[in-house]
């Protein structure tokens, strides 16, 4: 069986021996977010079987967010501002947020 796996910005192909059990799985459809900016602060606020990260930062030091590099396709500009504001609003200055991108 032939099959093409999603690589970097094309597709590479492979061989899959015919012996092999194969299972493909999709992702199902998903409307996209009316208002996503507002949909990460609600998660921010009340995150599922987690404390909010303005509680988590409180009496932090400091905090590194990990990013990940342009070959990746993630709304950083969308995600980091909502970020940081909640870091600062658990005590955590600008100054002290590092970024890291991986």
């Amino acid at each position: 069986m032939r099959a093409l796996l999603a690589y970097g910005r094309g597709a590479l192909p492979v061989e899959i021996p015919g012996s092999a059990e194969v299972e493909v799985l999709e992702k199902r459809p998903v409307a996209p977010l009316a208002d996503p900016v507002a949909a990460l602060r609600e998660g921010l606020a009340a995150p599922i079987a987690a404390r909010p990260l303005r509680e988590l930062a409180r009496g932090r030091r400091n905090a590194v967010i990990v990013v990940s590099d342009r070959t990746r396709p993630v709304p950083n500009a969308l995600l980091l501002p909502p970020l940081l504001a909640e870091l600062h609003a658990g005590g955590i200055p600008a100054p002290a947020v590092f970024q890291s991108r991986r």
